[in-house]
């Protein structure tokens, strides 16, 4: 401290003594004073603030007209036939842990302020259909109720059933299909009618899933797209739900819908 005022002082000394070569004393003192009130007004230094720690496993939300997609990072899925464990770069998470531990604030705060949440499921190409898309749909419930556990979900609960992945070709060599069983959640305003909510996130779905180096699924990559209404009757993940619109999108009532190709 004392170094600091005796340094302070000399340059105030030096400074004052060029000053009166130049200006007069006078000017001097105008001078003086004009830098005391610089100083005085001068705003205070704000120490930089570190951003937010980035969410390892979901990626940024996705904000379209009417929806926000919440994804989780390309490196992670559902395992190959579960409904409760996740998969990220050949490491298995149970799922509930993996929201209990990283549940997006984005979503979080979506919830908070009333939104409705829409969980989508989906399921490779791997399997029977009928068994497929009854895990689809166990996927979609089962990712809202690990949310419900962690939040108050205030609004509507959607459960949205892609179903399988469409087979487009028989004899195409199996790979890694990990990508067909991508894990999405959506956010939107406060919706009581399941046909508008089907449509309107269908729509944007189809509109995100079009971009180049989306991590969205298209759904007419999917031999369904049902929806439910759900509501939790308990904050510890008691559900009771009812199926409000189960008809499939017109593509797929032709009598085609149970074939694994289009």
């Amino acid at each position: 401290m004392v170094r600091v005022i005796v340094e302070f002082s000399i340059g105030l000394v030096s400074g004052a003594v060029r000053a009166a070569l130049r200006y007069g004393i006078v000017g001097t003192l105008a001078l003086a004073v004009a830098l005391m009130i610089r100083d005085l007004t001068r705003a205070p230094m704000v120490e930089p603030i570190e951003p937010p720690e980035k969410n390892p496993y979901f990626n940024e939300p996705i904000r379209t007209e009417g929806v926000v997609f919440h994804v989780l990072a390309q490196s992670c899925r559902w395992d190959l036939a579960s409904t409760a464990e996740i998969i990220c770069n050949g490491v298995r998470f149970a799922g509930r842990d993996l929201i209990k531990a990283h549940l997006p604030t984005s979503l979080a705060n979506q919830l908070d302020k009333g939104a409705d949440l829409v969980s989508i499921g989906a399921a490779s190409v791997e399997g029977v259909l009928e068994h497929e898309k009854a895990r689809a749909r166990d996927r979609a419930i089962a990712m809202a109720q690990w949310i419900a556990e962690q939040r108050e979900i205030k609004g509507n609960v959607w459960i949205i059933n892609m179903g399988k992945f469409r087979d487009g070709c028989r004899d195409c060599p199996r790979g890694d299909t990990s990508a067909q069983r991508l894990v999405v959640l959506a956010t939107i305003d406060h919706r009581d009618d399941a046909d508008a909510v089907r449509a309107l996130v269908r729509r944007e779905l189809a509109s995100e899933a079009g971009k180049t180096g989306s991590l969205i699924p298209h759904p007419d990559d999917y031999t369904h797209f049902e929806i439910e209404l759900w509501r939790p009757t308990s904050p510890d993940g008691e559900w009771a739900g009812r199926p409000l619109t189960t008809t499939p999108p017109a593509r797929e009532a032709d009598g085609r819908q149970g074939e694994p190709g289009r």
